[in-house]
C-alpha cells in the first residue's frame, strides 16, 4: 500500500466511501461510517495488517449493507477476520450476528 499524499487531507473526503486515515507497509486504518445524520451514528473502523482484517465497533444492522458495501471497496467482506466491540450498545454490535452469518468463524472481541 502507498503512504497517504498529505495534500489530500485538506480536502474534503467522500464519506460514501472508505476513508483511508492511514497506510504504510503493509498496515491501513480506514474509517467506514456512515454519514447520515442521526442520533446513533455508525462509526465503524477497519484495520488492514498482513492476513488480518479486523472490524472496530461494526455497527447496527440497519447499517450492515453500507459497511459490508464499504469493506467491499476494500477487500473481499469474508475476508474479515475479527470484530472488536467497545460495549454491546445495539447501534456498535448489533451486526455482529450479520457477519457471523458471513463467516463463522470470525474472531470477537
Amino acid at each position: 500500500m502507498n503512504d497517504i499524499d498529505l495534500s489530500q487531507l485538506a480536502a474534503v473526503p467522500d464519506l460514501s466511501r472508505p476513508t483511508p486515515l492511514f497506510q504504510c507497509a503493509g498496515h491501513a486504518v480506514y474509517w467506514l461510517g456512515i454519514d447520515q445524520d442521526t442520533p446513533f451514528r455508525c462509526n465503524v473502523y477497519l484495520i488492514v495488517d498482513g492476513g488480518q482484517a479486523i472490524l472496530i465497533d461494526p455497527g447496527d444492522r440497519h447499517h450492515f449493507g453500507a459497511v459490508r458495501e464499504r469493506v467491499a471497496q476494500i477487500l473481499p467482506p469474508e475476508k474479515v477476520t475479527g470484530i472488536v466491540v467497545c460495549h454491546q450498545d445495539p447501534d456498535c454490535a448489533a451486526s455482529i450476528v450479520d457477519w457471523l452469518q458471513l463467516r463463522a468463524d470470525i474472531a470477537i472481541y
